[in-house]
């Protein structure tokens, strides 16, 4: 059997999410431009934008809470 080192496996978890948090903080400031460029008023695409983020932050957390109770790990 294959002993798992697992500091190598939360040397690459840290790095993943590392590269998650870099994406996503240079992605949010240009929301609103993209917004705008899919037919939104300039007065409210950073209302839209800053929905967009949250919906899919809210949707994600749902999920991965329900799933994580389906597998029977504590929140």
């Amino acid at each position: 059997m294959i002993e798992i080192n697992w500091k190598d496996n939360l040397r690459i978890a840290w790095f993943g999410n590392f590269l998650t948090g870099a994406s996503i903080s240079l992605v949010v400031p240009f929301m609103p431009i993209f917004v705008e460029n899919l037919g939104v008023g300039s007065d409210q695409a950073a209302f839209y934008a800053g929905l967009a983020i949250s919906v899919s932050a809210i949707s994600a957390a749902l999920f991965c809470g329900t799933f994580l109770s389906y597998l029977g790990h504590p929140c």
